[in-house]
């Protein structure tokens, strides 16, 4: 593996627009400054997506707070593992023009803040080492067929775990650039979500949390493939993987890693393979490290086309086995672990 890893803290963007540094690092170690890209407000996207997973009670909650420039998006899903279905509620505010509150680095004390009446409110807070997320949504319609969603829950994490950064250019366009951390396998330390008439407590089931930080500017159509999945192995270590590629130039660095304790274990290339988005994927790399299957079990599709923008989306939540490899040569097993591949088509 030939990668580039950027280890103390640089300015994202160079005078003419183009990155300073491209690589991966361990922490957001890149400065973004949004009036420093080279592109209308209209091109540049940001985004805080928070997935909380729930291995005890089969499901996944999914919170995403997103400002395109033309718009913002804001979503509630719910992946169901008993039922094997999936639902979502999404409001649409439009021109935001970035003045959502969305900041500069996933490690500033920040809070961020949502509300569409009749559908779901939520909010995140960033404070130390701790992140909060509240959520409202009385009349959400859940896939078991009751009604009611809310949560106040807090995630731990600790200053001294790795994250998975990166910030690529595509060949096509150098001031185009994707800047991105993910922080995965995070623990649960207090709450409670509430589902119908139902309350969970989050540390009890051993609920784990998963953030995608994302900003940049894009070029005008891409397709991705991601995956991420956390818990726990059996020994109670918290673990976890983040595994995606299909756009921008990976050839400085993928984001490709696997998490263990709070130690990142960097992995290269791969590949999904899959002939249906409802039958066993089969993710592994180059250098044989890495070899998973993941088992679908629950769909959540979407298609919008509006000609100027269209967005195709196969998220399919399941459970990962096989085994990864780590930096310091040890065969860890992964047995169902609890997450999701997808494959995403966008023009934005």
């Amino acid at each position: 593996m030939s990668e580039h890893e950027v280890k103390v803290p640089v300015r994202l963007l160079k005078d003419d627009g183009t990155l300073t540094e491209e690589g991966f690092a361990r922490k957001m170690v890149f400065r973004y400054e949004r009036d420093r890209i080279k592109a209308s407000k209209l091109r540049i996207k940001e985004w805080d997506y928070y997935m909380i997973l729930n291995p005890e009670k089969g499901y996944a909650l999914c919170l995403t707070f997103s400002d395109l420039g033309f718009a913002g998006l804001f979503a509630l899903a719910v992946a169901d593992y008993r039922t094997g279905k999936a639902v979502q509620s999404d409001a649409i505010k439009l021109l935001t023009l970035h003045r959502t509150g969305l900041g500069p680095s996933p490690d500033d004390e920040y809070r961020l803040a949502f509300s569409e009446k009749g559908k779901f409110s939520f909010t995140f807070e960033k404070k130390g080492e701790e992140r909060h997320i509240t959520l409202s949504a009385p009349t959400f319609a859940l896939p078991d067929g009751t009604v009611g969603l809310d949560a106040d829950v807090t995630f731990t994490e600790r200053k001294d775990s790795d994250r998975i950064a990166i910030a690529t250019s595509w060949k096509e366009n150098r001031k185009a650039f994707y800047l991105n951390q993910k922080s995965v396998a995070m623990t649960a330390a207090s709450g409670w979500v509430k589902r119908g008439g139902i309350s969970d407590d989050i540390k009890a089931d051993r609920a784990t949390l998963i953030l995608d930080w994302g900003r940049g500017r894009w070029t005008r159509e891409n397709t991705w493939y991601w995956s991420a999945a956390s818990g726990y192995d059996d020994k109670g270590c918290p673990i976890g993987f983040n595994l995606g590629y299909g756009f921008s130039d990976r050839t400085p660095a993928s984001e490709n890693a696997f998490f263990e304790g709070g130690v990142m274990h960097k992995l290269g290339k791969l590949t999904f393979t899959f002939t249906d988005h409802m039958q066993n994927w089969h993710i592994a790399d180059e250098e044989g490290r890495l070899d998973l299957t993941m088992r679908p079990v629950v769909p959540r599709i979407s298609k919008t086309d509006l000609k100027l923008i269209v967005s195709d989306q196969k998220q399919i939540f399941g459970v990962f086995s096989g085994h990864v490899i780590t930096d310091d040569g040890r065969r860890v097993e992964i047995n169902d672990l609890m997450g999701f591949a997808e494959e995403v088509y966008n023009k934005w």
